[in-house]
C-alpha cells in the first residue's frame, strides 16, 4: 500500500476515534450517525481491498510463463503450452491452490501444470488460478495473455479491454531478437496511447547473449521505442529492463537469496509494484478523500445541531431561519440569472466537440486508406487487423477530443465561479452578521443540501457543485 492510501486510512481511524468519544453521551442515539460511521469504515475496507492489475504480453517463447513462475516462486505455468489467442489466465492470491474455468465452479481442480493444460484444452474460456503470490505482488491480479507469433493476433477484448483496466503492462521480448517488426507494429498501430504509458519492456533471456550485446540491444530498444512512440528517451530508459527469468527461477530453486540475480529480481518487482500503486493512488485518492470529507461533514453538522439544542440555542436559530431562507432565495435567483449563460457556453462547447469528432473521423478514414496502401500484405488481408487498427485510432482521437472538451468545461466552471463567488461571500457575511459567532451548520441542515451548497458550508469551489443545475450533455 502506498503512502497516500495509508494517509486515508489514518484519517478514517482518527475520525472514528473522535466519534467514539460521544458514544456514552445521553444524546448519542439522537445523532443518528451509526450509518455514517459504517460508511466511513466501509471506505477504509475499500481502500484495504483495492487490488492492482498487471497484464503480461509477449510473443510465443518470449519467456512470459517463466517470468510469471519466477514471480510466483514456483514452477506452475506450463512454458511450452500454446493456448488459443483469446484464453487469458487470471492469477490471484489465495490459499486454495486451484485452477478452474471462469464461471464454472464445478470445473475446479488442484493446481498443477497438467490440470492447467487439461482445462485449457477443454475450453476457450479464460482460466482462474488461485495460489499464494509472494510479496510485493500479493496485492495484484495477474493476467497471463496467450503467447502468439504476432501480438496483433490477440483479440480486441485483450488489446483494448484488458489493457485498459490494467494498472501496469509487462511486454516481454527475447534478447536475441528484441523488438521484431511484429512487436513494434503492435505497439505503434494497435495499442492506445493512454495504455502505452503503462508499459514496461522486459528484454528476457539477457543471459543468452554477452553483456556488451545485451546493453546494445537495450539501447536499440530504447531508441526505437522513443522514436516510434514519441516517448522522451530519458523516460523510456527507465522502462526497458534487461532480465533473465530463467536465472531467477534457478536462484529460487537453490534458495540463493543473497545472490545478485535475486537482488535484481526483487528490485524489478518492487519497481513494478511502486509504479502501479502510484498510478492507482493518483486515480483514486481525491475521490476517496472527498467521500471521507462528505461523511465527516454530515456527522459534524449533526453534532453541532445536537450540542446547540442542549445549549438552548435552537429557539434562537428558528428566529433566524426566515432571514436565512430569504438570503438563500436571493442567492438562488442570482444563480438562475447566470445559468442561461452557463448553459449556452456548455452547448457551444458540446457542438465544438461534435464538430471535432467529425473532423477526427475524416482523418481516421484517410489514415486507414494510407495504411492499406503501404501496409504489409499479410495485415491488409486480415479484416481483424483493420478492425483493431480502427478501434485504436478511434479511441486515441476521441480521447484527445474529450480531454480538450473537459479542459474547456473547466474554464466555463471557473468563469461561473468568478461570477458567483463574490455574491456567495457577501451572502455568508450577511448571515454571519445576523448574530455574532453564528453557526450556520444547524440551520443549513434544515434548508436542505442545495442550501448547504449555495451558502458555502464548505470551502470547495462552487463549480464542484454544478450538479444541482442538472444540465445534460448529449452527443
Amino acid at each position: 500500500m502506498g503512502k497516500l492510501f495509508e494517509k486515508l486510512l489514518t484519517q478514517i481511524e482518527h475520525y472514528d476515534k473522535i466519534f467514539q468519544l460521544y458514544e456514552n453521551t445521553s444524546f448519542y442515539k439522537d445523532l443518528k450517525i451509526e450509518k455514517d460511521k459504517l460508511n466511513l469504515l466501509s471506505l477504509a475496507q475499500k481502500v484495504r481491498e483495492i487490488k492492482l492489475r498487471m497484464a503480461f504480453i509477449g510473443e510465443f517463447s518470449s519467456g512470459k510463463s517463466t517470468f510469471l513462475n519466477a514471480i510466483l516462486q514456483q514452477n506452475i505455468l506450463p512454458a511450452s503450452f500454446k493456448p488459443t489467442t483469446n484464453q487469458v489466465m487470471t492469477i490471484e492470491h489465495g490459499d486454495l491452490n486451484s485452477v478452474l474455468i471462469v464461471d464454472e465452479p464445478t470445473s475446479t481442480l488442484p493446481l498443477s501444470q497438467e490440470n492447467i493444460i487439461q482445462l485449457a484444452c477443454k475450453t476457450e474460456k479464460p482460466l482462474d488460478i488461485i495460489t499464494s503470490i509472494p510479496e510485493p505482488m500479493d496485492n495484484f491480479i495477474l493476467y497471463d495473455t496467450p503467447g502468439v507469433n504476432d501480438p496483433s493476433a490477440l483479440t480486441e477484448d485483450i488489446i483494448f479491454d484488458m489493457l485498459g483496466k490494467s494498472d501496469i503492462v509487462i511486454f516481454l521480448m527475447r534478447a536475441e531478437n528484441a523488438l521484431k517488426h511484429t512487436e513494434l507494429d503492435f505497439l505503434k498501430s494497435l495499442v492506445c496511447q493512454k495504455d502505452v504509458s503503462k508499459f514496461f519492456f522486459i528484454i528476457n533471456f539477457a543471459d543468452n547473449i554477452s553483456q556488451k550485446d545485451a546493453i546494445e540491444v537495450q539501447n536499440h530498444v530504447v531508441r526505437t521505442l522513443s522514436n516510434a512512440l514519441s516517448w522522451p528517451k530519458k523516460d523510456i530508459e527507465k522502462r526497458v529492463i534487461l532480465y533473465s527469468a530463467k536465472q531467477s527461477l534457478q536462484v529460487i530453486k537453490k534458495q540463493n537469496w543473497g545472490s545478485s540475480e535475486w537482488t535484481r529480481h526483487t528490485n524489478v518487482l518492487n519497481t513494478f509494484a511502486m509504479f502501479a500503486i502510484q498510478k492507482r493512488e493518483e486515480l483514486n485518492y481525491d475521490a476517496i478523500q472527498y467521500e471521507i470529507g462528505a461523511i465527516v461533514q454530515i456527522c459534524c453538522q449533526k453534532l453541532d445541531a445536537a450540542l446547540d439544542k442542549i445549549a438552548g440555542k435552537d429557539v434562537e436559530y428558528k428566529e433566524q431561519l426566515h432571514k436565512i431562507n430569504e438570503e438563500i432565495l436571493n442567492f438562488r435567483n442570482l444563480i438562475s440569472e447566470n445559468e442561461n449563460k452557463f448553459r449556452a457556453d456548455i452547448d457551444k462547447r458540446t457542438q465544438k466537440l461534435k464538430d471535432g469528432i467529425g473532423y477526427e473521423f475524416d482523418i481516421i478514414k484517410s489514415d486507414v486508406l494510407k495504411h492499406i496502401q503501404i501496409g504489409e500484405e499479410n495485415q491488409i488481408k486480415q479484416p481483424e487487423w483493420i478492425q483493431k487498427f480502427l478501434h485504436r485510432n478511434i479511441e486515441d482521437k476521441i480521447d484527445a477530443q474529450m480531454k480538450k472538451f473537459w479542459n474547456g468545461l473547466e474554464d466555463v466552471y471557473k468563469d461561473f465561479d468568478e461570477t458567483i463567488s463574490p455574491a456567495l461571500e457577501a451572502s455568508i457575511k450577511r448571515i454571519q452578521g445576523f448574530h455574532k459567532g453564528f453557526n450556520a451548520s444547524p440551520l443549513l441542515l434544515g434548508v436542505g443540501a442545495s442550501g448547504a451548497v449555495y451558502m458555502g458550508i464548505t470551502t470547495t469551489p462552487l463549480c464542484k457543485f454544478v450538479a444541482p443545475l442538472k444540465f445534460q450533455i448529449t452527443l
